[in-house]
């Protein structure tokens, strides 16, 4: 069989446009993941209630959130952690990314505190802390660890980030419960059960240094619990056992929060500095713990089978 000329260039006809249609399918396929990739994003977020302090990739699309990588860390698997240190943190309660984020400061209500390199895993500090709610790095490589409700507790603790478990300073503060420090204002704020306390640093570059109290601000309700800021502003996010309050620095006013003002017993509140995404967590009754991380902006929801969550915190 002969094929004319016109039966070739017919064929080489549709041979090219079959190709232009598959590239074409193929460039909008590829236009299409892209503009998905847009409205998604993968963040970090740290969470601790139990042993491990989980370090979460977290892929966000609308109100679908899910995980794309975990890794725990463990005391009892880290290096530089003495084992009689280990039992302290069988139930971690707050995991605050610290050095830009290189490292985490990690708290246990089973009276624990370190800093722990995030590459390695290795424990670089320990102390003992009772029933310790939150830490925070101040200026000269110090920390400051709230001690909330205990024979021994009730107070802050300064310690030298350079020499574990060696005590600096304390101060009262009943059921201490949150830190954040303001290095604008050169100012520690401090919750605890009924009020929130700005501190300034005293003789801080001696061998002696402490925290003198500048302020205090009486909460609308009680059981002060987390602290957190809200990027960008000069305001707290504030948590009781009974409300959500937002806290301006300037004013010194509470008001409750827009969106999750009314909830009880929520443990954390963490805002992206990026995103503005809100991460939260809020206590399964009668429990002290949940299994889910909720979210805001939109509403969406983590759900772990088995973990018991506390706080929750976003790596900047």
């Amino acid at each position: 069989m002969t094929t004319s000329v016109a039966d070739r260039l017919t064929t080489r006809t549709l041979v090219v446009l079959a190709a232009a249609l598959a590239l074409a399918a193929t460039a909008a396929g590829r236009l299409d993941a892209a503009l998905q990739d847009r409205t998604a994003t993968t963040s970090t977020m740290f969470a601790c209630g139990g042993p491990e302090v989980l370090t979460l990739t977290l892929r966000m699309e609308g109100d679908t959130v899910e995980i794309v990588k975990r890794t725990d860390w463990v005391a009892g698997q880290s290096e530089g952690m003495p084992p009689a240190m280990v039992p302290k943190f069988r139930t971690t309660d707050d995991c605050k990314p610290i050095d830009n984020g290189t490292r985490l400061l990690v708290t246990s209500s089973s009276d624990g505190l370190a800093i722990v390199e995030r590459a390695t895993g290795k424990t670089e500090f320990y102390a003992t802390v009772p029933n310790a709610h939150s830490a925070e790095i101040l200026p000269g490589g110090r920390v400051v660890a709230a001690a909330s409700t205990s024979p021994t507790g009730n107070r802050l603790i300064l310690f030298d980030r350079t020499k574990s478990d060696v005590e600096l300073f304390t101060t009262p503060l009943v059921s201490a419960h949150g830190t954040h420090w303001v290095e604008e204002e050169r100012t520690l704020w401090a919750l605890g059960l009924t009020e929130l306390r700005a501190y300034e640093l005293a003789d801080w570059q001696s061998a002696t240094p402490s925290l003198k109290l500048r302020k205090t601000f009486r909460l609308p309700s009680r059981g002060g619990h987390d602290l957190s800021p809200v990027p960008g502003t000069p305001q707290f996010v504030v948590t009781t056992v009974e409300e959500v309050l937002i806290f301006d620095r300037r004013t010194g006013e509470f008001t409750r929060h827009p969106e999750i003002g009314s909830l009880v017993d929520v443990k954390s509140v963490s805002i992206h500095p990026a995103t503005g995404r809100t991460a939260f967590t809020m206590a399964d009754p009668p429990n002290w713990w949940t299994h889910t991380v909720r979210f805001l902006g939109p509403d969406a929801t983590l759900t772990f089978s088995t973990d018991r969550l506390y706080k929750v915190r976003w790596l900047p």
